[in-house]
């Protein structure tokens, strides 16, 4: 049987992760990385997924920060369609 993407492992003893598990281990992730990846909704062809490397900072509150460039491919694509 196929899982989704949010389908959750079991651990082993029985216990389901928590949230608060993933969180954390989100936040530990962004604290040794500099680099991710951001995938916007091409233009042309229109709707098709386009990523690329972006490097990011994180601000006091732990939100990440990225600076992008007007003539970038993705930051065009996420002013004619801001989902990413």
């Amino acid at each position: 049987m196929a899982q989704t993407p949010s389908a959750r492992r079991p651990v082993p003893g029985g216990a389901a992760p928590q949230a608060s598990d993933d969180a954390a281990a989100v936040r530990a992730l962004c604290t040794r990385e500099r680099f991710g990846t951001l995938a916007t909704l091409a233009r042309d062809p229109v709707g098709h997924p386009f990523a690329s490397a972006v490097a990011f900072a994180l601000g006091p509150d732990g939100q990440p920060l990225l600076l992008l460039s007007g003539l970038a491919e993705h930051t065009q694509n996420l002013h004619a369609d801001p989902r990413a």
